[in-house]
Protein backbone atom coordinates (compact mmCIF):
# COMPACT_ATOMS: atom_id res chain seq x y z
CA UNK A 1 0.00 0.00 0.00
CA UNK A 2 2.66 2.44 1.02
CA UNK A 3 4.89 1.61 -2.23
CA UNK A 4 1.39 2.54 -4.24
CA UNK A 5 0.57 5.38 -2.95
CA UNK A 6 3.79 6.77 -3.83
CA UNK A 7 3.65 5.61 -7.34
CA UNK A 8 -0.23 7.16 -7.40
CA UNK A 9 1.36 10.24 -5.83
CA UNK A 10 3.82 10.66 -8.31
CA UNK A 11 1.88 10.12 -11.67
CA UNK A 12 -0.93 12.84 -10.66
CA UNK A 13 2.19 15.37 -9.89
CA UNK A 14 3.57 14.35 -13.55
CA UNK A 15 -0.17 14.16 -14.70
CA UNK A 16 -0.49 17.74 -13.60
CA UNK A 17 2.05 19.26 -15.74
CA UNK A 18 1.47 17.38 -18.63
CA UNK A 19 -2.39 17.84 -18.74
CA UNK A 20 -1.54 21.75 -18.32
CA UNK A 21 1.23 21.57 -21.16
CA UNK A 22 -1.56 19.85 -23.47
CA UNK A 23 -3.96 22.94 -23.08
CA UNK A 24 -4.44 24.44 -26.50
CA UNK A 25 -3.25 27.74 -25.03
CA UNK A 26 -0.27 26.60 -24.30
CA UNK A 27 0.74 24.74 -27.66
CA UNK A 28 3.63 26.45 -28.15
CA UNK A 29 5.19 26.11 -25.11
CA UNK A 30 5.02 22.20 -25.60
CA UNK A 31 6.49 22.58 -28.25
CA UNK A 32 9.33 23.89 -27.22
CA UNK A 33 9.62 21.56 -23.88
CA UNK A 34 12.27 19.09 -23.33
CA UNK A 35 10.50 16.30 -20.62
CA UNK A 36 12.78 13.97 -18.95
CA UNK A 37 11.56 11.50 -16.33
CA UNK A 38 13.76 9.03 -14.97
CA UNK A 39 14.43 7.45 -11.32
CA UNK A 40 17.68 7.45 -8.79
CA UNK A 41 18.16 3.76 -8.53
CA UNK A 42 15.67 0.04 -9.01
CA UNK A 43 13.29 -1.59 -7.38
CA UNK A 44 12.97 -1.74 -3.43
CA UNK A 45 13.79 -5.37 -2.60
CA UNK A 46 14.88 -5.06 1.15
CA UNK A 47 11.06 -4.67 2.03
CA UNK A 48 8.62 -6.94 1.83
CA UNK A 49 4.26 -7.06 2.01
CA UNK A 50 2.30 -9.40 4.30
CA UNK A 51 2.83 -12.11 1.83
CA UNK A 52 6.11 -12.17 2.43
CA UNK A 53 6.94 -11.01 -1.56
CA UNK A 54 9.49 -8.27 -1.99
CA UNK A 55 7.80 -4.83 -2.88
CA UNK A 56 8.94 -4.60 -6.38
CA UNK A 57 10.75 -7.04 -8.88
CA UNK A 58 13.81 -6.24 -10.78
CA UNK A 59 13.86 -9.27 -13.13
CA UNK A 60 15.66 -10.91 -15.15
CA UNK A 61 18.17 -7.89 -13.74
CA UNK A 62 19.97 -9.00 -10.38
CA UNK A 63 19.45 -7.36 -7.06
CA UNK A 64 17.90 -3.94 -6.39
CA UNK A 65 18.27 -0.94 -3.98
CA UNK A 66 21.36 -0.09 -2.18
CA UNK A 67 23.56 -2.48 -4.59
CA UNK A 68 25.36 -2.03 -7.79
CA UNK A 69 23.58 -5.21 -9.58
CA UNK A 70 21.97 -4.06 -12.45
CA UNK A 71 18.84 -4.24 -10.35
CA UNK A 72 19.90 -1.40 -8.09
CA UNK A 73 21.13 1.16 -10.68
CA UNK A 74 19.53 0.30 -13.70
CA UNK A 75 16.14 2.13 -14.90
CA UNK A 76 14.32 3.96 -17.44
CA UNK A 77 14.71 7.20 -19.19
CA UNK A 78 11.56 8.36 -20.83
CA UNK A 79 12.13 11.33 -22.56
CA UNK A 80 9.38 13.88 -25.11
CA UNK A 81 11.21 16.50 -27.10
CA UNK A 82 8.75 17.34 -30.15
CA UNK A 83 11.31 17.69 -32.88
CA UNK A 84 13.75 16.40 -31.06
CA UNK A 85 13.09 12.71 -30.96
CA UNK A 86 10.82 10.21 -32.36
CA UNK A 87 7.86 9.28 -30.47
CA UNK A 88 8.40 5.25 -29.46
CA UNK A 89 11.90 5.24 -30.52
CA UNK A 90 13.92 3.26 -28.09
CA UNK A 91 17.56 3.09 -27.10
CA UNK A 92 19.71 1.05 -25.68
CA UNK A 93 22.73 3.49 -24.61
CA UNK A 94 23.65 3.66 -20.78
CA UNK A 95 22.96 7.39 -19.18
CA UNK A 96 23.24 8.08 -16.13
CA UNK A 97 21.82 11.23 -14.29
CA UNK A 98 24.65 13.82 -14.06
CA UNK A 99 24.71 13.94 -17.84
CA UNK A 100 21.24 15.95 -17.36
CA UNK A 101 22.91 19.16 -16.86
CA UNK A 102 25.11 19.56 -19.72
CA UNK A 103 22.12 17.90 -21.69
CA UNK A 104 20.14 20.91 -20.80
CA UNK A 105 22.88 23.35 -21.13
CA UNK A 106 23.15 22.22 -25.16
CA UNK A 107 19.47 21.75 -25.90
CA UNK A 108 19.10 25.65 -25.08
CA UNK A 109 22.39 26.93 -26.52
CA UNK A 110 24.02 28.06 -23.12
CA UNK A 111 27.80 27.30 -22.79
CA UNK A 112 28.60 26.19 -18.70
CA UNK A 113 30.24 28.80 -16.57
CA UNK A 114 33.58 29.62 -17.22
CA UNK A 115 36.08 27.21 -15.06
CA UNK A 116 32.96 24.56 -14.50
CA UNK A 117 33.60 20.97 -14.46
CA UNK A 118 31.13 18.75 -16.10
CA UNK A 119 30.99 15.46 -14.56
CA UNK A 120 28.45 14.17 -16.92
CA UNK A 121 28.28 14.70 -20.88
CA UNK A 122 25.29 16.25 -23.08
CA UNK A 123 23.21 13.46 -24.34
CA UNK A 124 21.35 15.38 -27.18
CA UNK A 125 23.25 13.31 -29.87
CA UNK A 126 22.00 10.37 -28.61
CA UNK A 127 18.60 11.71 -28.09
CA UNK A 128 17.89 12.47 -31.52
CA UNK A 129 19.89 9.26 -32.73
CA UNK A 130 23.24 10.41 -33.91
CA UNK A 131 25.25 8.69 -31.29
CA UNK A 132 25.59 5.52 -29.19
CA UNK A 133 28.46 6.98 -27.46
CA UNK A 134 29.05 7.56 -23.75
CA UNK A 135 32.15 7.76 -21.32
CA UNK A 136 32.54 5.10 -18.94
CA UNK A 137 29.75 5.28 -16.47
CA UNK A 138 30.98 5.04 -12.16
CA UNK A 139 28.78 3.72 -8.85
CA UNK A 140 30.28 4.04 -6.26
CA UNK A 141 28.34 3.23 -2.75
CA UNK A 142 30.64 2.51 -0.21
CA UNK A 143 28.28 1.70 2.18
CA UNK A 144 27.18 -1.46 4.39
CA UNK A 145 23.49 -1.61 4.01
CA UNK A 146 21.92 -5.39 4.71
CA UNK A 147 22.54 -8.96 3.91
CA UNK A 148 21.81 -7.63 -0.08
CA UNK A 149 24.89 -4.67 -0.39
CA UNK A 150 28.90 -4.69 0.06
CA UNK A 151 30.87 -1.99 -0.08
CA UNK A 152 31.43 -1.21 -3.86
CA UNK A 153 32.25 0.31 -6.74
CA UNK A 154 31.94 -0.02 -10.38
CA UNK A 155 32.44 0.73 -13.46
CA UNK A 156 30.32 0.05 -17.24
CA UNK A 157 32.72 0.76 -20.30
CA UNK A 158 31.16 -0.28 -23.47
CA UNK A 159 29.43 -4.23 -22.92
CA UNK A 160 31.39 -4.88 -19.29
CA UNK A 161 31.29 -3.91 -16.01
CA UNK A 162 33.49 -4.55 -13.10
CA UNK A 163 32.12 -4.36 -9.61
CA UNK A 164 34.66 -4.21 -6.97
CA UNK A 165 34.18 -4.91 -3.32
CA UNK A 166 36.56 -2.88 -1.49
CA UNK A 167 38.63 -4.97 0.91
CA UNK A 168 36.82 -8.96 0.43
CA UNK A 169 39.79 -10.25 -0.84
CA UNK A 170 41.55 -12.88 0.57
CA UNK A 171 43.32 -10.11 2.74
CA UNK A 172 42.22 -6.83 4.26
CA UNK A 173 44.83 -5.13 1.40
CA UNK A 174 43.05 -6.53 -1.79
CA UNK A 175 39.66 -6.13 -3.34
CA UNK A 176 37.35 -8.52 -4.67
CA UNK A 177 35.82 -8.50 -8.33
CA UNK A 178 32.95 -9.58 -10.27
CA UNK A 179 33.04 -9.27 -14.26
CA UNK A 180 30.36 -9.16 -16.50
CA UNK A 181 29.66 -9.02 -20.15
CA UNK A 182 26.29 -7.18 -19.64
CA UNK A 183 25.56 -7.86 -23.31
CA UNK A 184 25.27 -11.41 -23.28
CA UNK A 185 24.82 -11.66 -19.63
CA UNK A 186 22.53 -8.99 -18.53
CA UNK A 187 21.14 -10.87 -15.43
CA UNK A 188 25.18 -11.00 -14.07
CA UNK A 189 24.56 -14.56 -13.48
CA UNK A 190 28.25 -15.71 -14.82
CA UNK A 191 31.44 -13.90 -13.29
CA UNK A 192 34.03 -13.58 -15.92
CA UNK A 193 36.56 -12.77 -12.91
CA UNK A 194 39.17 -16.16 -13.48
CA UNK A 195 38.36 -15.81 -17.34
CA UNK A 196 39.59 -12.54 -17.87
CA UNK A 197 42.18 -10.50 -15.57
CA UNK A 198 43.40 -8.55 -18.10
CA UNK A 199 39.82 -7.22 -18.16
CA UNK A 200 39.80 -6.37 -14.70
CA UNK A 201 42.77 -5.09 -14.26
CA UNK A 202 41.75 -2.66 -17.23
CA UNK A 203 38.79 -1.44 -15.60
CA UNK A 204 39.64 -1.56 -12.13
CA UNK A 205 42.49 1.34 -13.23
CA UNK A 206 39.62 3.24 -14.25
CA UNK A 207 37.63 3.32 -10.94
CA UNK A 208 40.56 3.83 -9.48
CA UNK A 209 41.72 6.73 -11.37
CA UNK A 210 38.00 7.84 -11.04
CA UNK A 211 37.72 7.65 -7.37
CA UNK A 212 40.96 10.29 -6.91
CA UNK A 213 39.73 12.24 -9.50
CA UNK A 214 36.15 13.09 -7.28
CA UNK A 215 38.18 12.75 -3.85
CA UNK A 216 35.80 9.84 -3.33
CA UNK A 217 35.49 8.88 0.49
CA UNK A 218 36.39 5.15 0.29
CA UNK A 219 35.97 2.61 3.16
CA UNK A 220 39.38 1.64 4.99
CA UNK A 221 41.03 -1.33 5.77
CA UNK A 222 40.02 -3.46 8.84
Amino acid sequence: AEMATMIESMDTAIGRVLDWLDLPENAAIKANTLIMMTSDNGGVIHNKNNTGDTWTSNRPLRGGKANTFEGGVKAPWIVAWPGGIEAGSVNETRIQTIDIYPTILEAVGIAPPGGTVLDGQSIVDILEGTSTEHQPIFTDFPHIFGQLCAPSATVVDGDWKLIRYYHAGIDAASHAYDLFNLRQDPSESINLEAYRPDKIQELDALIEAHLIATNALVPIAN
